[in-house]
């Protein structure tokens, strides 16, 4: 057996198994780095509007669900919550 058939990552590319670039593995990640440079850009007005967008993605794409109210409350509990505020800010952040 090869010794290197183990580094070999999906792409063909030795080494590539868990290193990623700014690419996005799901469309959940990839939504929210779009978000995330949409924000940077000023395509929001501010970050509680991303993240208002970001919750609606997630339901849309996770639960095949379209709910303004719970997008809200949901978005507003994120933002509520020290630990998962920072979350957001490391993601908003992450725009390149």
């Amino acid at each position: 057996m090869d010794r290197t058939a183990g580094l070999v990552g999906p792409s063909g590319a030795v080494g590539s198994g868990n290193v990623q670039g700014p690419q996005a593995t799901d469309p959940i990640t990839s939504q929210a780095l779009a978000i995330a440079k949409q924000l940077k850009n000023g395509d929001f007005k501010n970050k509680e509007e991303a993240t208002r967008k970001l919750v609606a993605e997630v339901l849309k794409e996770k639960l095949r669900m379209k709910s303004s109210a719970l997008t809200s409350k949901i978005a507003d509990a994120l933002q509520d919550d020290p630990r998962l505020n920072q979350a957001l800010e490391r993601l908003w952040s992450k725009a390149e």
